[in-house]
């Protein structure tokens, strides 16, 4: 009340004018986050063989590659692919799932150990990752490694070409046909001297005591032909090392792997702070205000006079606007009055 005048005085609007401090303190949360991502984050990849399991992961560097202790266990209990139905040549139904078909899902069941006792066990699925520990885990790719289990055949040179199916595994021992000696799996290479292709070394012990090692590989015609020097310089490549046999390798047992993207992001939560505090910011920024309204009513000549006046830190039109609707309202509300 001033001079027998009332004044009256609104905002709205008022948080709109730290919008730009929450933009511009938004980008510091982004930056801050992506530091610390970077300094104490890592990311890294794990192949799993089914059954097997692993406590450290390898971090791809621009000197090759380092290896990084988890901290816990993670074991691939089971590895499972699924395919498409392939559909019969009529169209009508579907047949069984082929492995030449479209791989529709693959998935690892993965259990994790903690300070030696059972913590947790999920399924992990592609683009569905799961934590554990604040680690991540994603399912990025599989694959088959040799297992400990190989198939040979034992040809008998001396009696018209007889064969003989030999199943042993890794570390075994089994006897030749007709006593002929001892063949033992030594060891079971998935890709020999990276170039050969997957190879079994095995060890025949003769009756007399005597040892003849043998590598033996799936397409043994084929690394013959890309390799001849070898195979004449030393008699470890040659199938037919110990008479009266000669060795071929049918099978290498294979068992899956599960290939997981390992990755840990400390900085992660104070970068989706900093990308919510910049929606909010943007939106204050663009589609809010500070008005402020100052109304005047005096008395005047048996009269009442009010006087309107506001201010905008942006968007002057719209505040011209919305003072004009403002007037039109006490106006309508006025005549009401005075009618009735």
């Amino acid at each position: 009340e001033v001079d027998g005048a009332s004044f009256f005085y609104c905002e709205k609007g008022r948080f709109s004018l730290f919008s730009v401090y929450l933009v511009h303190l938004s980008v510091l949360f982004i930056l801050a986050g992506a530091i610390i991502g970077s300094i104490f984050g890592f990311n890294g990849y794990v192949n799993i063989p089914e059954g097997m399991a692993a406590d450290t992961i390898v971090i791809p560097d621009k000197d090759g590659h380092k290896y990084k202790k988890l901290g816990f266990i993670v074991r691939c209990e089971k590895f499972s692919i699924d395919y498409y139905k392939k559909r019969n040549p009529e169209g009508v139904g579907e047949g069984s799932p082929d492995n030449s078909s479209v791989v529709k899902e693959y998935r690892s069941k993965l259990s994790f150990f903690a300070n030696g006792q059972a913590a947790k066990s999920m399924d992990l699925r592609v683009n569905h990752p799961i934590r554990f520990m604040g680690v991540t885990f994603y399912q990025s790719t599989y694959g088959y490694v040799p297992g400990d289990k190989v198939r040979i055949r034992a040809i008998n040179n001396e009696k018209d070409g007889e064969e003989n199916v030999i199943e042993v595994e890794k570390g075994n021992r089994v006897t030749l046909p007709g006593n002929q000696g001892e063949l033992t799996l030594s060891d079971i290479n998935e890709n020999l001297m990276n170039m050969m292709g997957p190879a079994a070394l095995i060890n025949i012990r003769s009756p007399e005591g005597q040892e003849t090692p043998i590598w033996l590989f799936h397409d043994m015609d084929y690394i013959r032909s890309r390799f001849s020097e070898m195979f004449d310089l030393s008699p470890k490549f040659n199938p037919s090392a110990y008479s009266p046999f000669t060795f071929v390798l049918d099978e290498i047992d294979t068992v899956p792997y599960t290939g997981l993207q390992v990755a840990s992001d400390p900085g992660v939560y104070l970068v989706f702070i900093g990308f919510i505090m910049i929606i909010a910011g943007l939106l204050m920024t663009f589609f809010s205000s500070h008005r402020r309204f100052w109304v005047r009513v005096a008395g005047e000549k048996g009269g009442v006079k009010i006087s309107l006046a506001g201010t905008a830190n942006k968007n002057p039109v719209g505040m011209e606007r919305e003072l004009d609707r403002l007037l039109l309202r006490l106006k309508v509300a006025m005549e009401g009055k005075h009618n009735g």
